[in-house]
């Protein structure tokens, strides 16, 4: 039987909380060490826990490999669990970590072992003794020592050393060293390459030596053949064991791949420790004395040392905490300085010296520490600091300022001679660093005059980059109060095309509430930059930085920048009074629905362009003929009068029947005062069975033509022809076979203009909607209503190709009774956008937000690296508030006049010409298309609610 456990001990010094640990020759590849998934090698260590690759888990490694490694792993130890012993050194007692190491088999079962590794310390200082067993082990203790080999190239003749020493107190004891796993077969030839035999026998040799000189070998036993197998162990004879002894046993012709376990007699400790204490009085001694003269700040250490032979010696002395220099070095014996002093640190009250003295024999011994209390004397002088020019809300990206330093004499105090007339530096610093122009390290000096305040500008600092900076500074050992300074972008919205409210609220009994405008603009040489509106400004409360009619950059009374401004209060440069109340809006959530355009529940959204509808256009036209029958009125408009099937009667036209005769042309035309787009037709015969028109040629006044044959005879069903479309302003059917009959004509003429307009829409949404973006096609009119909050997360946009009719202009609405959050990455949404409050929350609109994902609001720093890309909104927005949030641009970057970046008919932005955030423009489409909505006077369902009397285009005002 092999050993499927084994037992060594890591003694490590306790000035350490982990060491490196390695197990050398760890796997074979051999099945002795890897032999499946039953005995793969583990090794556990008790009180401690293992980093590394093989780590399966805290305080144990598995071992699967196939070919020799060392594992080298760093063991992690718990002092409040793990046992501490002294061993005596040739400097003196030393305290270790006694720290258990066992090798083991996964299921610990026969026939499984563990075999062929050794243990080192990759830590210096780090000793290996070995565990305790009790005399014969015997099956079932399982508590083996490894043994180690030297390198060999295989088969026999494997030699092992084994050096261990019992506790220096530990009394003599007799007992037997057991050896497991010997693998003999008595016989003279090998019957297992992995066996010994008579001829290849392992032996034992024990000798000892003189535990303090290392010399008086002595022979303790052998040598002598290993006798035993797999199931029963070998042993020495009793062997006298005692403390004052090291014993190496060593092993010889060991198989390569096979083992063999020792059990050793009790617990031993490294060979190396030794039982006897260092002489008495061969030590150097010495002791610190520190004194601080808290005025200057030098602190002052000496020492009182001494060797026993009246050598000289060499102390080192650290002060924690210190200025420079922190350590000195000084020999001598007696009592003797350091040679020099060390300097207080400028926070700093308490002062600790260690340090160890050394004597010519190179013994070192840790000196007590000594400490010294040395706190700064009283201030005699302040310092605070300033900018200019005064920043309070921040300052703007590259643009620059002068720190002011501001040293104030003027205190007097009991210290206040000792630092007159001295020179102190200035030290200014950022955090976090980011800040051009901030002077260096003792870039500065300060001449201290007694009773005078001086100032020290570090100037022309300023930053690309928006972050908050604090800003410190020290003169001397005075740290200035640090101050903060937010520089930003100041990014600016332009509005075209319409005007700017703010004040009011939603519904006819709406509280008037407040509201108030503010930007980013400044004057510039040609007029004014920056945040503005093309039209009117109007606020309850102050307007600030932000300018109207934007666009008339001329010296008139309607110029920038409050030309066409209304504010209720006056401001300097921006604001005008007017005395207004507060506006209330359409509640547009609740009065603006129409049930007659709802869409079902399940239609698609967008929607997408249905089959076409067709109109009959053939009564707005004017009719002509080549004859008309007499007698009944068989008039030509007959053709468009709804009547078919049925002879006229007196009164009642119904048809119509040329007088031709059966051999004249016959023909009847229908013209437009204006052109038509034709894509189909219905014709119908007259109502009695004589006169059949078989063939007919209809004709276009584009030049194009059609044969129809055979409409059917009854009048009352309809020949339908449907053809490609075509513009024209008359059309023309000419009978070619009227069957004999002389008074050929039609029941009914119908000419139809196809429509692919899907017309007005309205969607109604319960919860929350999250858009990703779509294109409103041509012709459709939509409103989304959305009970919740709405998050969109791409581009909403209308199709921009071209349109011949009002009707074809799409429109987009979306009313919330809740917040619009607008995705970072969304750079278009196109229509009306209206955020309405849902009681004491809503109604707000976040021009930049995580959607996709959806996360949090973001935070300062995060709008900086999230909302950096321009937002255009083609149509106006709606709320109690607008938190414009993006952040491209800033006020340094505005042009004069800048003009809005639009798209022309074929959907193409021209060249980017405007550095705003955000530009809202109030386009064309938005008062020209049919609302998809009814305002609240308005009817349900009424289609013609947003006509217009007239349209007239008259040239802008600049």
């Amino acid at each position: 039987m092999d050993a499927p456990r084994q037992h060594v001990v890591a003694y490590v010094p306790i000035t350490l909380t982990s060491f490196d640990f390695r197990i050398e020759d760890a796997c074979d590849s051999t099945v002795n060490d890897n032999n499946g998934t039953n005995n793969n090698t583990f090794f556990d260590f008790s009180a401690a826990s293992v980093t590394g690759g093989y780590s399966v888990g805290p305080g144990t490694i598995r071992v699967e490999c196939t070919s020799g490694v060392d594992l080298i792993l760093t063991v992690n130890i718990d002092p409040s669990i793990v046992s501490t012993t002294t061993i005596q050194t040739s400097g003196g007692p030393v305290s270790y970590y006694e720290l258990p190491i066992t090798a083991r088999t996964e299921t610990e079962l026969n026939p499984y072992y563990v075999n062929r590794f050794r243990y080192d310390g990759a830590t210096g200082g780090t000793l290996f003794g070995f565990a305790a067993t009790n005399g014969n082990p015997g099956t079932n203790t399982q508590l083996y020592t490894g043994i180690a080999y030297s390198n060999a190239p295989g088969g026999w003749g494997w030699d092992t050393a084994l050096t261990f020493a019992l506790e220096c107190t530990a009394p003599a004891v007799t007992t037997s060293i057991f050896f497991f796993d010997t693998d003999h077969v008595n016989a003279n030839s090998s019957s297992s390459p992995y066996w010994q035999n008579n001829l290849q026998p392992m032996r034992w040799q024990l000798w000892s030596y003189d535990r303090a000189t290392g010399g008086d070998q002595r022979n303790e036993g052998g040598p002598s053949g290993l006798g035993g197998d797999n199931n029963q162990p070998d042993a020495t004879p009793l062997i006298n064991f005692t403390s004052d002894r090291i014993y190496q046993l060593v092993i010889t012709n060991v198989n390569y791949v096979n083992s063999i376990q020792i059990a050793l007699p009790l617990k031993q400790i490294h060979a190396k420790s030794s039982c006897n204490s260092p002489p008495t009085g061969t030590n150097p001694t010495g002791s610190f004395s520190m004194t601080c003269d808290p005025g200057t700040g030098v602190i002052n250490v000496t020492v009182t040392a001494s060797d026993a032979d009246g050598g000289n010696v060499t102390v080192t002395a650290n002060v924690s905490g210190a200025g420079v220099p922190p350590s000195r070095t000084a020999s001598g014996s007696g009592t003797f300085g350091m040679g020099g002093t060390f300097q207080r640190a400028p926070d700093g009250s308490i002062y600790t010296v260690t340090g160890t003295v050394t004597d010519d024999d190179g013994v070192t011994v840790d000196l007590r520490p000594v400490s010294v209390t040395c706190a700064r004397p009283a201030i005699s002088y302040t310092c605070r600091l300033m900018t200019n020019p005064v920043i309070t809300a921040g300052i703007e990206v590259g643009s620059p300022f002068d720190l002011i330093i501001v040293i104030d004499r003027s205190l007097s105090s009991i210290y206040e001679l000792p630092i007159n007339n001295t020179t102190h530096p200035i030290t200014v610093g950022d955090s976090p660093p980011g800040l051009s122009g901030v002077g260096p390290s003792a870039g500065y000096t300060y001449t201290a005059n007694p009773g005078s305040v001086t100032q020290v500008t570090d100037g022309g600092i300023s930053s690309n980059t928006p972050n908050t900076y604090t800003i410190a500074a020290r003169v001397g050992d005075v740290a200035c109060p640090p101050i903060q300074i937010i520089i930003g972008l100041k990014s600016y919205l332009k509005i075209y095309g319409g005007d700017v409210w703010a004040g009011g609220g939603f519904g006819e009994a709406c509280s008037a509430g407040s509201g108030g405008v503010a930007g980013w603009a400044r004057p510039n040489g040609q007029g004014y930059a920056g945040a503005s509106s093309q039209f009117t400004l109007t606020a309850l409360l102050n307007i600030n930085e932000f300018y109207s009619v934007s666009t008339r950059q001329i010296p008139e009374n309607t110029a920038p920048p409050k030309g066409l401004t209304f504010a209720n209060t006056t401001a300097a440069e921006y604001g005008s009074g007017f005395g207004g109340t507060g506006r209330c809006m359409i509640d547009y959530y609740n009065e603006t629905k129409d049930s007659t355009l709802n869409a079902a529940a399940a239609a698609p959204f967008p929607p997408s362009t249905p089959p076409p509808t067709y109109t009959d256009v053939a009564p707005s036209s004017s009719k002509t003929a080549s004859s008309t029958l007499g007698g009944y009125s068989y008039s030509p408009e007959a053709v468009t009068d709804g009547l078919y099937g049925v002879a006229p009667t007196a009164g009642n036209k119904g048809e119509w029947a040329s007088n031709g005769g059966a051999n004249n042309v016959t023909w009847i035309r229908l013209t437009w005062t204006t052109p038509v787009t034709l894509s189909k037709m219905d014709i119908f015969d007259r109502s009695n069975l004589t006169d059949w028109v078989r063939t007919a040629t209809v004709t276009f006044s584009d030049g194009s033509s059609i044969v129809i044959n055979d409409p059917p005879n009854d009048g009352e069903t309809p020949l339908t022809r449907t053809f490609s479309a075509r513009s024209v302003t008359w059309m023309q059917l000419t009978i070619n076979d009227k069957g004999g009959s002389s008074n050929t004509g039609f029941g009914e003429v119908r000419a139809y203009e196809a429509s692919t307009t899907i017309g007005k829409v309205q969607y109604n949404i319960s919860g929350n909607w999250s858009p990703s973006g779509f294109t409103i096609p041509k012709g459709a009119q939509v409103a989304v209503y959305v009970d919740g909050d709405a998050y969109i997360g791409g581009n909403i946009t209308l199709d921009p190709s071209p349109r011949t009719s009002r009707k074809e202009i799409p429109y987009f609405a979306l009313i919330v009774r809740g917040n619009i959050y607008i995705d970072n990455n969304v750079t278009q949404i196109d229509g009306l956008y209206v955020a309405q409050p849902n009681g004491a929350s809503g109604g707000r609109i976040y021009t930049c937000f995580p959607v996709n994902p959806l996360g949090n609001k973001y935070t300062l720093s995060e709008l900086y690296n999230n909302c950096q890309t321009q937002l255009s909104i083609n149509g106006a927005l709606l709320a109690d508030k607008v938190r414009f949030l993006r952040v491209f641009m800033s006020l340094k970057d505005a042009t004069f006049n800048e003009l809005p970046n639009f798209a022309n008919g074929s959907g193409i932005f021209r060249p980017r010409i405007n550095n705003a955030a955000e530009i809202i423009n109030y386009t064309p489409e938005m008062y020209l298309a049919d609302r998809p909505f009814k305002l609240p006077d308005e009817t349900a369902g009424d289609t013609d609610a947003s006509r217009y009397d007239a349209i007239t285009g008259l040239p802008p005002i600049y």
